[in-house]
């Protein structure tokens, strides 16, 4: 499968519909999520931390504007990654959004460092309705 990778030096805002999630791809064995623009050329995003924070949870037909705001401390302590914004423009009626890990495993504590998702996200501003 041949991917368009959206280059984010020439365009560092993205606008469409959420429309593939993938696992697993190589050649480092991550996410890729697929955004289909108006003209209906699909691009693609490697799943990086904030990434995956921002698109797992949201159904497939989400409108929505990704934007790359550079590199940045995600998790403190550890090397800088690059920093995305998510926009949800519009989520298809009916659809809900997922939480990213749906149960707790016994005996653990919540992680206070990661990123918001889910319902917390959009509390946060993390994920924003426009």
């Amino acid at each position: 499968m041949a991917f368009t990778i959206w280059d984010f030096k020439k365009k560092r805002t993205i606008t469409g519909k959420l429309t593939a999630k993938l696992s697993n791809i190589p050649p480092f064995g991550k996410r890729v999520y697929g955004i289909t623009i108006k003209d209906g050329t699909q691009f693609h995003v490697w799943g990086s931390y904030q990434v995956v924070g921002h698109l797992a949870p949201l159904p497939f037909g989400t409108e929505l504007a990704l934007t790359y705001l550079g590199k940045g401390e995600v998790v403190p302590g550890k090397p800088e990654q690059h920093m995305y914004e998510c926009k949800v423009l519009n989520i298809p009626k009916g659809a809900v959004i997922q939480p990213l890990y749906s149960k707790k495993l016994k005996g653990s504590t919540p992680n206070t460092n990661a990123a918001p998702r889910g319902k917390q996200a959009a509390k946060k501003g993390v994920i924003k309705k426009t």
